[in-house]
């Protein structure tokens, strides 16, 4: 028999080969594109956990994941791009392009990396740190190293700083200089001179090495405690830190300026990585507002490094940093693999320089401030704000020195007989004059709540008196009695012409008042006097001040080119006119005659809190000078607003003349 050719067996084996399409012989039909589990491995990266994830080897895998994630601080965003398909002799692969992307000071860090699914029944991912970033290993790492820029300094109108850098020390123990049995003393030694938490600076010292040293903390001035010296192992060293500027004290303008602060958890947490564990971040106020400008850019460098020897950890952390230093390279150990970790060279695969904050100019004026605070020293707490009533520039804001919250700005309190300014606001628009008649009785009852005068209200200013008059002496039962002249919305229109009662958006945290439009008789006759359901704060009563004194509605700015335009109804002239005509009577003849000569207008103002017979009383006093300075005092627990508050603005309108 012919043998037929080998020719034709092999046209014969290509035709089979050509009808099986895509099939190799052996593997089946081909598989679905792996996009789920891509996109399942891509959402396990950027949580850090590889739950949910089908791998082909799971053993250790978490921890390899943990381990490179290494000190990021934060975990990345991963996406799917391309996926192919394609087989091998032992089956089907796909290969899945990801872009693994940081958030990092200066912006995003992205790269390309690649992870491999092989196809057994399912899908599944072989694991690899470089899936991670392509340059990791088993025996490597990420390492993120942070350097703060310098902060922007706070300062006056006039640029002098507020709070910036100056000099200062880093003060701590040398354990090189004392013996292990004087460790524990030292501590607590310098813990006094320093005034921190003795304890915890013992547990520090203590768990740093034979030699170290060790830090306790950093203080501004041109010279370090003379007492440090006299504490065996105590020493220096010079540095820059950011502080109150020198010769101030530490508590100057701080509750509207602000504190800075080690980041917390919560603050790395929201910063989506551009923060640090140990970075210098602003915590209130103002450093806390404005806190990205301030802060400026950190540098920021990304190494592929070894390992150290414990590889896993419940969760990556961050590397702590100090303005203006940056931050140790995590220590090297033996790798889990077993490699020397001195042998696994660092490789830098990112870095970027810091870039400085920017200054922040308020338009506090430093001396005024100084004068401010001064004048309050002897109150336990207390408040002023002073305004210019023909720029709305604040030039002070101050809050007694143990209170953290400024009350200055953002205080909540009932305002008390001030308030009145703008009761008669709204009596003029419904027709009354200064001129006009209302009866001051020593009482008045308003649906079963009786409503008296203050304790010294002269005897001879009772009956049927001018509004003038009722204003001059503050007579509470003629406004009250007037409750009924106004609508519900009344009040609270005639306080936002004044400044008082619109929630504004001015640059920094502030409290404009709140004037609600009772139904119950009971509130609206006590709001006709500021009490009941009414707030102000310091900073919206000189608002009022500031308003009458320009004879337009005045919103008081603490941040130039932040001013923010009224709207309120506007104050017409002829109201404005009448306003100071009211204000200037207090001080040439009525109940605010001590201050005649100092100011051109005032409004005093006692307000009660408190519940059944044990009332207290907060003090205010708002006036105005010309159209260059107006002033709102308040203390916390007054006598009366004459005699407590008083005195205060009196003091610091005759400072700044």
């Amino acid at each position: 028999m012919r043998r037929r050719p080998a020719t034709v067996f092999a046209l014969v084996l290509a035709l089979l080969l050509a009808v099986s399409g895509c099939t190799s012989i052996g593997l089946g039909p081909r598989p679905d594109v792996p996009t789920a589990e891509a996109g399942t491995l891509a959402s396990a990266l950027g949580a850090g956990k590889l739950d949910g994830v089908t791998l082909v080897d799971s053993a250790g895998a978490q921890d390899d994941l943990t381990a490179a994630l290494g000190t990021m601080g934060a975990l990345p965003k991963v996406t799917v791009g391309t996926i192919t398909v394609s087989d091998d002799s032992s089956g089907y692969i796909a290969t899945a392009d990801l872009t693994v992307a940081w958030t990092l000071p200066g912006g995003d860090w992205s790269y390309q990396t690649q992870a491999v699914l092989e196809h057994d029944s399912e899908w599944k991912v072989r694991w690899t740190p470089a899936i991670l970033h392509p340059q990791l290993t088993a025996q490597t790492r990420l390492v993120r190293t942070q350097a703060l820029g310098d902060r922007g300094s706070i300062t006056d109108r006039n640029g002098t700083v507020i709070a910036g850098l100056t000099d200062g020390y880093r003060i701590g123990l040398d354990k090189t200089y004392i013996g292990s049995g004087q460790w524990e003393s030292s501590a607590r030694a310098l813990a006094k001179v320093l005034d921190i938490n003795a304890d915890n600076y013992v547990k520090k010292v203590k768990a740093y090495g034979a030699k170290a040293w060790v830090p306790a903390a950093t203080v501004a001035g041109y010279s370090a405690p003379a007492a440090m010296y006299d504490v065996p192992g105590a020493t220096a060293q010079k540095t820059r830190v950011y502080a109150a500027a020198p010769g101030r004290a530490s508590t100057f303008a701080q509750p509207v300026v602000g504190v800075t602060g080690e980041a917390s958890a919560e603050v790395v947490k929201e910063s989506n990585g551009e923060v640090l564990a140990g970075d210098i971040v602003g915590v209130s106020g103002l450093q806390l507002l404005y806190d990205k400008q301030l802060r400026g850019t950190a540098g920021v460098k990304i190494s592929i490094a070894a390992r150290p020897a414990a590889t896993a950890s419940a969760s990556p952390s961050g590397s702590a940093t100090a303005t203006g230093q940056a931050s140790a390279t995590p220590s090297s150990a033996t790798s889990s693999a077993g490699a020397a970790a001195s042998e696994i060279p660092d490789v830098v695969v990112l870095e970027r320089k810091a870039v400085a904050g920017t200054t922040l100019k308020l338009t506090l004026d430093t001396k005024a401030q100084e004068l401010a605070e001064t004048v309050l020293a002897s109150s336990a707490q207390a408040a002023l704000v002073a305004v210019n009533p023909s720029t709305g520039e604040i030039l002070a804001a101050a809050t007694t020195a143990d209170s953290e919250l400024s009350i200055a700005t953002q205080g909540r309190y009932p305002a008390g007989s001030t308030f009145k300014v703008i009761t008669s606001l709204a009596l003029l628009r419904k027709g009354l004059t200064e001129q006009s008649t209302v009866t001051c009785n020593s009482t008045t009852t308003v649906d079963g709540r009786t409503i008296k005068n203050y304790s010294d209200y002269p005897s001879s200013k009772l009956g049927s008196i001018t509004l003038r008059t009722a204003f001059a002496e503050s007579c509470n039962t003629a406004f009250v009695s007037n409750y009924g002249t106004l609508d519900a919305a009344s009040l609270a229109d005639a306080a936002g012409s004044l400044g008082v009662g619109i929630d504004y958006e001015p640059g920094f945290y502030s409290f404009w008042g709140s004037v609600p439009s009772p139904s119950d008789p009971v509130a609206r006759a006590e709001a006709m006097i500021g009490q009941g359901e009414v707030l102000v704060s310091p900073l919206s009563m000189a608002a009022v001040a500031s308003s009458v004194a320009a004879g337009k509605t005045v919103v008081p700015s603490l941040i130039p080119g932040t001013s923010v335009t009224p709207t309120g109804t506007a104050l017409s002239g002829a109201e404005a006119k009448t306003l100071q005509s009211l204000m200037s009577a207090v001080v040439d003849e009525g109940s605010g005659s001590s201050l005649k000569g100092i100011v051109t207008g005032a409004k005093s103002g006692t307000a009660q809190y408190g519940s059944g017979s044990d009332l207290k009383t907060h003090a205010w006093m708002i006036g105005y000078k010309g159209t260059s300075l107006a002033v709102s005092a308040f203390v916390y627990d007054g006598t009366s607003g004459t005699r407590t508050a008083g005195p205060l603005l009196s003091a610091f309108v005759k400072g700044m003349s």
